[in-house]
């Protein structure tokens, strides 16, 4: 019964730690930078991406998906001001993509 256990939790906790990030709507106000290092397994947004004045979100090697249910919701905004630096990048809403 122990085994069973063990491995029962152990098969929980690692498929715990391969989820994605997911945000409904998710504001930069300062320096980010997404990689492989701070979101393994992509972003999930479900309605907004929004960089304020004077922020700057930089991405690297990422897929940033945004929910299919929200379609006309899912977007990004880079307010003025705002930078957005995306590098190697996919943008994807239901199952159209855009790569930069």
């Amino acid at each position: 019964m122990k085994k069973l256990i063990i491995v029962f939790f152990t098969v929980i906790l690692s498929n715990a730690l391969c989820t994605q990030t997911v945000y409904q709507t998710y504001t930069v106000t300062g320096i980010e930078t997404w990689d492989l290092t701070t979101h393994p397994n992509g972003v999930d947004i479900e309605e907004q991406l929004i960089i304020e004045d004077s922020a700057l979100l930089t991405i690297h090697d990422l897929t940033v998906r945004f929910d299919p249910y929200n379609a006309w919701d899912g977007n990004v905004e880079v307010k003025a001001g705002g930078k957005l630096a995306a590098y190697n990048t996919t943008f994807q809403n239901r199952g159209s993509y855009f790569k930069f």
